[in-house]
């Protein structure tokens, strides 16, 4: 599960001898969709994105957009591509 937990090491020549470490085991993504996964503009031309995110409960899904070229194609924070 999710949390946090006390790991201790006990020296066992001298059992007054140990050593404490605190691991917290957090959400993560596991895996985005991208839909469609491939699209065709017109100059000037508008399409939607939809990203699907999986992940543990209480991680975000929130999505951040970004393009590699926006003198071609810009796409604003909800996943619309404009040509």
């Amino acid at each position: 599960g999710q949390g946090t937990a006390t790991i201790t090491a006990i020296a066992q020549a001298d059992t007054l001898r140990r050593g404490t470490a605190t691991v917290t085991i957090v959400p993560i993504v596991r895996d985005l969709d991208l839909t469609p996964p491939a699209a065709t503009l017109f100059l000037g031309d508008s399409r939607q994105l939809v990203a699907t995110v999986s992940a543990d409960n209480g991680a975000s899904t929130a999505t951040l957009w970004r393009s590699s070229n926006t003198a071609i194609a810009a796409v604003d924070s909800e996943g619309v591509v404009t040509g």
